[in-house]
């Protein structure tokens, strides 16, 4: 699962939304994502560090769903 694509509307919600290219402006995308700012800010940093490589979304996916249980 770690290098599958990404999937459905990841294309709208991570790879074509440009209120997530900058985890320092936070008012961006508290302004944009308010009603899931922790998930949209945990996109926005992954896309600072790994761009479009789907591997490190997925990583941090399975991570927070790990912490859940």
């Amino acid at each position: 699962t770690f290098h599958a694509s990404f999937q459905f509307d990841d294309r709208g919600q991570i790879l074509e939304n440009h209120t997530l290219r900058n985890p320092f402006d936070i008012q961006t995308i508290w302004t944009n994502h308010t009603h899931r700012f922790l998930t949209y800010f945990t996109f926005s940093l992954n896309y600072y560090f790994g761009r479009k490589d789907p591997f490190g979304y997925h990583v941090i996916n399975t991570i927070i769903h790990l912490l859940k249980h």
